[in-house]
């Protein structure tokens, strides 16, 4: 489960997109995308996004500098009746 994802940047109009597969073979699913406006932007998303068992996340930051961090955060959801 994706939970949150946060991001600070010191450049201007850089883009961050987080996408789910199923798998490699699947194709993307854009799930989250962040955009900052100006230097030294905060953006934060804030949700819940299952992604399937074996599945793949993908973060894709443009315009990444020596300033920028990038966090993709969340837990894993357990069948615990079986």
């Amino acid at each position: 489960m994706i939970r949150d994802v946060t991001y600070w940047a010191d450049v201007a109009a850089t883009l961050v997109q987080v996408a789910i597969q199923d798998d490699d073979a699947a194709p993307e699913c854009v799930v989250v995308s962040l955009e900052a406006l100006g230097v030294g932007t905060y953006q934060q998303w804030q949700g819940r996004v299952v992604v399937p068992a074996g599945g793949i996340i993908t973060l894709t930051v443009g315009d990444l500098s020596a300033g920028s961090s990038v966090y993709v955060g969340g837990y894993l959801l357990r069948n615990t009746l079986s």
